[in-house]
């Protein structure tokens, strides 16, 4: 419910030809099927981050805590990248850097490169 109404998800097609609509309606059914996945991470007990846009949607939020919640055998820091939209890599590239190296760091005691 979250990606928005027929109208809404056609403007954001016709207004990015870099994405086909084809493609686009690809992603936002593996998007939106996305918290009814079965994946069993319980096994997984080692530190995980979870990073989301600060100016992503509601839904988008919404999904960060339930992939953080998808992990109850781990440690989990969630954090929500300031100044980023949906690619919170591309849209705020030193702050992701920053953030993920210094997971790595506590975490393993070092970071490569």
């Amino acid at each position: 419910g979250w990606a928005g109404d027929e109208v809404t998800v056609q403007t954001l097609v016709d207004s990015d030809p870099r994405l086909p609509g084809h493609e686009f309606s690809k992603v936002t059914r593996a998007t939106a099927a996305f918290p009814a996945t079965d994946l069993d991470c319980s096994g997984v007990t080692v530190p995980v981050l979870v990073l989301y846009a600060a100016h992503a949607p509601a839904g988008a939020r919404e999904m960060a805590v339930a992939v953080a919640d998808a992990f109850p055998n781990a440690p989990v820091e969630r954090m929500a990248v300031p100044d980023a939209g949906h690619a919170v890599n591309l849209d705020n590239p030193s702050f992701f850097d920053r953030t993920v190296r210094a997971f790595c760091r506590r975490v393993a005691g070092r970071v490569d490169a």
